[in-house]
């Protein structure tokens, strides 16, 4: 089946291609670019998406011309779905835009889908849709939804999210930095989305709620920050910023308003006084809300003798007989009426604290925490009270020797270290600063809080397993034990945290209720003990959970942070082909990282490994695997505990044991350009070869490395190494690119300032030191004959070659060889030589002019300088030697060879000639007929060869 659609008005066609048989109606597979495309790079760079890969068996992906085989293993599960795949992979060449998915299952047939990318700058379209605020299983959730399209294909969607409370957002004075602190959810970074189909318009972005809303804050109180953008195929971008509610407005309902303090009394002049008010909100409660710009207005009966600010500040003008009203207003509420006293009669005698006396001392509920004063009020000679003018200094002091029981800090707190009993009450003195005589005392106790305490414990255990009891238990000052009991016993006492005890259940104990309490006593002595909590004792459940390996991470693995790493377990099925069942019996595994689900495998994949000790035959294993990202960390190293928690189909669970990680700090790509050095020199029209050396720790993730030239970038290349990627961080991976650069005319003159540039696969960045090459115009090419050698005499009839030393700053084409001004052969490659078959028969000596013409890529041509040579007749006589037998005398001048008579001997001769041997005679040695060869000494007895 293929589908073809011509998109708006230009011819931009996207199409998909599926081969399948009836019953497989949509495999649910999405191809999308994963870095954006581009018209001048060689390759292309996409994602395959695949909704369920619970029945895959392999996956070829690439080109129509080159498709590439891929194992369910080795694909990484998409966190849009738990039963989503997906494999990054890369297609060059012509076919680059073409990129081809073909998938086979274990038990439908295969399946083929295939797009059709072009590069284009017609940017997609975005446009917010919708917020709300979702709830399952009790836990609420934010999802913002968007509509976005191209007229290619989507790449992916960006999502930047803070979800705050109208309340927040006012308290914070409307600085959203500050209230995003309380924010009730957000995003630590841009999330992003991608698309699962081409034919998906409308995007969903959830993030977990942190701090509940209720129904009334949904409707009332919350709003939506929206940062949003969509990357299509080739990088085009469109992004919208939206700030939406969650209900029909945020508007907040006052329920009171209260304005401290309550009434105001004046001695003189000189005195004023700040009014507080407080607002009783819908969301926020009681705020406090001092100063001008919140909606509250204030009003004095009589601004002649008693004045207030719009902020709130009252001063008096003059004495008055009646006291003036100060009214404190705000919209929708019933005023509130502040009496005012200015009476320059009255005398300040002494001060005291609200409700306190010295039979009722100020009581602190705990030790060693932080508890405001009760406010101070000012008593006067004829017996009235108010409370003191904040325009009043006030100075408190501590008995001496009060300092290691009591500690006063800014703001009017006072901390108690110890208990002080209310007879032995400890007295603090407040006066006014600029009026010391006029002071009281504030008597202080404390109690030490009793401890806080609670149990942890599950409604009911199997035999055969250990209950455990946690406790968690607090206090003031410190908790000296913890006494857990069953039944009305004390069964274990712990001293220090953690308070935990593990109760083994035996069968005995079956059908049993155990009844559970804690007790925490502190360092007073005083006990607090938890409610009865019941636990049933059940039969020991019989599940077996299926045998299985956790894999990945090896023990030790060293993963640098925020780097991906792989977590696998295991289940061995059998040896194919005799298998009977392909399930192993795990429903499902968690994956956990020190203590913390990090995600879940849904679905396994099949694996074959061939045995180590016959590779023909393989086994089938069920693999379950989970693609993590090491957390960041602030210390050049660290370790976390990686483990999984398998659960079968019949019930059971099972925890695997748990390995350990080692998180390394991310360092910076290294880059230097290895070749050409400084001080080479480039020559117009040259291909420049450029060598290019990267280092990094995540090098083998994916690392993009530039050629810059003069600045800028000419050349891009992405490099990475799966197979490398699951070995961990054990050192620093090493690679080198060849890169190349035509050296154009424009540049003659001009020095060539080459670098590289690397980001690594965490986005750090590295740029190499400067190499500086010159340009010059192409150079002449040199060459000289180097055989034969001057005045060398060359026998006719004899091959001689000739060879030629040759050099050029670009390239050679080729040389031609001369001989008395006569062409007499041509070599394309180095080393340049040519064989030159000499004349025959010649009747007199010849002299020989020979040279030779160089031709480089330019077509520049050059001549070496002549060699004179002789051409001659042979003139050397052959030379030949008796090998064997070997010659062990002499006799009269002449050799002897020694040997035995009636015995074989081994008779071999060797020899050579300038030109040629054309016959070798041998005396002395006859044929006979049945016999064979025979030595005779004869000169008469020849044979020839």
């Amino acid at each position: 089946m293929s589908v073809w659609r011509r998109i708006n008005k230009i011819q931009l066609y996207v199409f998909s291609v599926a081969i399948a048989c009836a019953g497989v109606v949509n495999a649910g597979v999405d191809i999308r670019s994963e870095r954006p495309l581009s018209a001048f790079s060689n390759e292309a760079f996409y994602v395959g998406h695949i909704d369920d890969c619970r029945d895959l068996k392999s996956l070829h992906v690439g080109s129509f011309s080159s498709l590439i085989e891929y194992s369910p293993i080795e694909t990484t599960s998409s966190l849009q779905s738990p039963y989503a795949c997906e494999l990054a992979f890369s297609v060059s060449g012509a076919e680059r835009f073409s990129p081809i998915v073909d998938l086979e299952f274990l038990s439908s047939e295969p399946y083929r889908y295939g797009e059709l990318f072009i590069v284009e700058d017609i940017g997609p379209l975005l446009e917010f849709s919708s917020v709300s605020i979702d709830s399952s299983d009790g836990l609420q959730s934010l999802q913002v939804a968007v509509s976005a399209s191209d007229d290619t294909d989507i790449s992916h969607l960006e999502f930047n999210v803070t979800g705050l409370r109208a309340s927040d957002l006012r308290a914070a004075s409307g600085v959203v930095g500050e209230a995003r602190k309380l924010a009730f959810a957000s995003t630590t970074k841009h999330s992003r989305i991608y698309p699962e189909s081409d034919e998906q318009a409308v995007f969903s972005f959830r993030l977990p709620v942190k701090s509940p809303l209720s129904a009334a804050e949904i409707a009332h109180n919350a709003l939506v920050l929206i940062e949003a953008t969509v990357v299509d195929a080739s990088g085009n971008k469109h992004s919208i910023s939206q700030i939406a509610f969650t209900g029909e407005n945020v508007d907040e309902q006052i329920n009171g308003l209260f304005v401290s303090p309550s009434k105001l009394l004046f001695t003189n002049l000189l005195e004023s006084s700040q009014l507080i008010p407080s607002v009783d909100y819908q969301f926020r409660g009681l705020t406090p809300l001092p100063g001008r710009g919140n909606g509250i207005t204030y009003s004095s009966s009589d601004p002649s003798s008693v004045y207030v600010t719009d902020d709130g500040r009252v001063y008096p003008l003059r004495a008055i007989s009646e006291p003036v009203v100060i009214s404190v207003s705000i919209p929708d509420q019933a005023q509130i009426d502040v009496p005012v006293t200015v009476d320059f009669s009255k005398q300040l005698l002494k001060l005291k604290a609200e409700g306190i006396s010295s039979s009722t001392p100020f009581i602190l509920p705990r030790l060693n925490s932080s508890i405001a004063l009760p406010v101070l009020i000012g008593v006067f000679d004829d017996g009235s009270e108010a409370p003191l003018n904040d325009s009043l200094s006030v100075s408190l002091i501590l008995p001496e020797g009060a300092e290691s029981v009591l500690s006063l800090a800014a703001g009017n707190v006072v901390s108690a270290s110890a208990a002080i009993p209310t007879q032995t009450s400890i007295p603090l003195s407040a006066s006014l600063s600029l009026y010391p005589s006029i002071s009281g005392l504030v008597p202080i106790a404390a109690v030490d809080h009793p401890p806080e305490v609670a149990l942890n414990v599950a409604s009911s255990v199997a035999t055969g397993e250990n209950l455990v009891l946690n406790v968690v238990a607090d206090d003031d000052v410190a908790v000296k034990a913890v006494e857990f009991w069953l039944d009305g016993a004390v069964i274990s006492r712990r001293s220090e945290p953690p308070f935990q005890v593990n109760l083994p259940i035996s069968e005995e104990m079956v059908g049993r209720q155990l009844s559970l309490q804690a007790v925490a006593i502190d360092t007073a002595g005083q006990t607090v003990e938890t409610l009865p909590q019941e636990v049933t004792v059940v039969q020991e459940r019989n599940v077996v959970v299926p045998r299985y390996n956790f894999e990945n991470p090896l023990d030790g693995l060293r993963v640098v942070e925020s780097s991906p790493y792989k977590l696998q377990v295991a289940s061995f099925l059998g040896t194919l082909p005799e298998i009977e069942n392909y399930r192993s019996g795990i429903n499902r595994v968690e994956f956990y990282v020190d203590g913390l689900k990090v995600g879940e495998a849904y679905y396994p994949i099949l694996e074959e490994r061939p045995q180590e000790r016959d590779p023909n035959v393989k086994d089938l294993f069920e693999v379950w695997q989970f693609e993590s990202l090491a957390p960041s960390i602030s210390t050049h190293e660290t370790a976390v505990s990686v483990s999984a928690r398998v659960y079968a189909e019949n019930g059971g669970e099972s925890d695997a044991p748990a390995k350990l990680l080692r998180i390394l700090e991310n360092t910076p790509p290294v880059t230097r350009v290895k070749s050409p050095v400084t001080g080479a020199i480039a020559t117009v029209g040259q291909i420049l070869p450029i060598e290019i050396e990267v280092s990094d720790d995540t090098l083998a993730l994916g690392t993009d490395i530039e050629l810059l030239l003069n600045g800028d970038t000419i050349i891009s290349r992405h490099y990475s190494n799966v197979e490398k990627v699951a070995v961990g961080a054990f050192g620093y991976g090493v690679t080198t690119l060849d890169f190349s650069f035509e050296v154009s005319e424009e540049l003659l003159g001009q020095s060539l300032r080459l670098q590289s540039r690397a980001l690594d696969f965490h986005q750090r960045e590295s740029l190499s030191e400067q190499v500086i090459v010159p340009v010059k115009a192409d150079q002449m090419p040199t060459i000289a004959i180097s055989h034969p050698a001057e005045g060398a005499h060359i026998t006719s009839g004899v091959p001689v070659e000739l060879r030629a030393n040759v050099a050029d700053d670009l390239g050679i084409d080729y040389v031609d060889f001369y001989i008395n001004e006569q062409i007499v052969g041509t070599d394309h490659q180095a080393p340049f030589a040519f064989i030159y078959d000499t004349p025959t028969l010649i009747e007199s000596e010849q002299p020989l002019t020979i040279f030779a013409d160089v031709t480089d890529t330019a077509g520049q041509i050059a001549r070496s300088n002549p060699i004179m040579a002789t051409l001659g007749k042979d003139e050397l006589p052959p030379v030949i030697n008796l090998a064997s037998p070997s010659i062990n005398g002499t006799d009269a001048g002449d050799d002897i060879s020694a040997v035995v008579a009636s015995s074989e001997i081994v008779i071999k001769v060797t020899g050579y000639d300038n030109v040629g041997v054309d016959r070798v005679e041998l005396f002395g040695v006859k044929k006979i007929d049945g016999v064979g060869y025979v030595l005779t000494g004869a000169e008469t007895d020849k044979l020839t060869g």
